[in-house]
Order: C-alpha cells, then sequence, then structure tokens
C-alpha cells in the first residue's frame, strides 16, 4: 500500500470542491478553505489492512451556529469528492490549533482498505 499516494488522491479530490484546496503536506500558513489530510491509523489484523485518515477542513464562523450552518452548505459536496477514494465514517466540528489560537475546522474520519 502506498500511503503517500492515497494522500495525494485525497488532496486532489478535496481541491474538486469549490473553495477548498486540498493539501497532502500542510502549507506553512493555513487559510480558510484548506483542507488537509493526516494519517489517522492503520490497522493491520487479518490479511487486509485498514487505513483511517483525518481530513481536517478550515472554516471561516465565528460562533458554533455559523460553523454549523457552513458545514451544512459543504458537506454533500465533500462526502460526493472523497466517496471515490474513501468512505467518509464520521463529521465533526472542531477547532483546530494554528499559531497561538485555534480556528473553526470540520474534521471527517475516513478509511480506505
Amino acid at each position: 500500500m502506498n500511503l503517500s499516494g492515497v494522500r495525494d488522491e485525497i488532496a486532489d479530490a478535496l481541491t474538486g470542491v469549490d473553495g477548498l484546496t486540498g493539501y497532502a503536506t500542510p502549507p506553512k500558513v493555513l487559510r480558510t478553505g484548506d483542507a488537509l489530510v493526516r494519517l489517522g491509523a492503520l490497522s493491520l489484523d487479518g490479511p487486509y489492512s485498514t487505513v483511517t485518515w483525518q481530513v481536517i477542513v478550515l472554516q471561516n464562523a465565528n460562533d458554533e451556529v455559523a460553523q454549523i450552518e457552513q458545514l451544512e452548505t459543504i458537506l454533500d459536496d465533500l462526502l460526493a469528492a472523497l466517496r471515490p477514494v474513501g468512505h467518509v465514517t464520521e463529521v465533526v466540528p472542531i477547532t483546530y490549533p494554528v499559531g497561538r489560537g485555534t480556528v473553526p475546522a470540520i474534521q471527517l474520519t475516513m478509511i480506505r482498505e
């Protein structure tokens, strides 16, 4: 299994969503609309391995209500873009550390066998 190749595939799929730029490797300066791909976990039980990935989408929201509203506007497009490269199992609004503070973000957990 080529993990860096899968990571690139996921980042490319995210770039296909309007307003997002997918990154297999985080840029030095993070911006709203950046979608970061991170390795979650490798499950090596049995004859098949399963890879869990995390996708972090940085948002521009001032509060939880705005964060959820932004999630609702982009969720269908995100799921459609990621469907060919993996199965999204969870979507969670989070705050993501940036510099000395945090920004609102969406964390998607996905698996690929």
